[in-house]
């Protein structure tokens, strides 16, 4: 049997049962095994008879990724643990926003709230956080009497806040959106949530994420797409219900997320 004879059965039994790029490294690797073996003065039938029929070789190779396969389901995270690296996640997002409400013009507690709620869904607090009856300002007012008395009252007022205000309201949802991102770029596939409970993002083939696809997930995935309203409790199905626990946002980026 020459090279291309034993190179294209090989193919037709592994196509259909390993990842495509997967299959272009095993064939190339074997037909270097035909190259190297014509240098040392071996015949193609010689080194086809030394590696064995490819009928041998492709069982074995699949049960090799049988067994790799195994051991990566074994690694992925389940949905629970997932869900409390959110919720720290969730509050770490808006911990800003918890903090500068206490120093500058205040903002109401329910739009915090909804901040929090909807971190899933980012727009909702966004529109929210954003609007201008989420902010108020205390005001003193004396008023005279006709009795000459003064009486001091302070007033509330709603409505569109200072430009300082709206500077750092601009930095605080930059910080909200962009959490996720930056963080699991700079931390090689976690955020402080994952951390915590011990999770990390990967590429679907194993390998570490790579900045494109941190950037698909949690910015065009979670931020962008999630941001339609009815795409989280879809993401929230395919999490719960497929093999690999992968939310949409996993399938957009070709990622999944495993326990270490």
């Amino acid at each position: 049997m020459n090279q291309s004879n034993y190179i294209r059965e090989l193919k037709q039994l592994l196509q259909d049962r390993m990842p495509t790029e997967e299959l272009k490294e095993v064939l190339s690797d074997y037909s270097s095994f035909f190259i190297s073996g014509r240098e040392e003065g071996r015949s193609d039938q010689q080194i086809a008879e030394e590696l064995g029929t490819p009928a041998m070789v492709a069982q074995s190779l699949i049960e090799d990724q049988e067994k790799l396969d195994h051991r990566a389901t074994k690694k992925i995270a389940d949905p629970g643990r997932r869900f409390f690296a959110f919720i720290i996640d969730a509050f770490i997002s808006i911990c800003p926003s918890i903090l500068a409400s206490f120093f500058i013009s205040s903002i109401i507690a329910p739009a915090l709230f909804v901040l929090f709620t909807s971190y899933p869904s980012p727009a909702l607090g966004l529109s929210v956080y954003a609007g201008t009856a989420s902010y108020y300002q205390d005001k003193t007012v004396t008023v005279h009497s006709d009795s000459d008395q003064q009486t001091t009252t302070t007033k509330r007022e709603y409505g569109k806040p200072s430009t300082s205000v709206i500077t750092i309201s601009y930095m605080l949802i930059a910080f909200y959106l962009l959490y996720g991102l930056i963080c699991t770029w700079l931390m090689h596939g976690q955020t402080v949530g994952k951390k915590l409970i011990c999770l990390r993002v990967r590429a679907a083939s194993g390998e570490p994420a790579s900045k494109s696809a941190i950037f698909y997930r949690e910015f065009l995935g979670k931020t962008v797409i999630n941001s339609i309203p009815i795409i989280p409790l879809i993401s929230l199905f395919t999490l719960l219900f497929t093999k690999e626990h992968k939310a949409l946002h996993d399938m957009l980026a070709d990622t999944r997320v495993i326990k270490f």
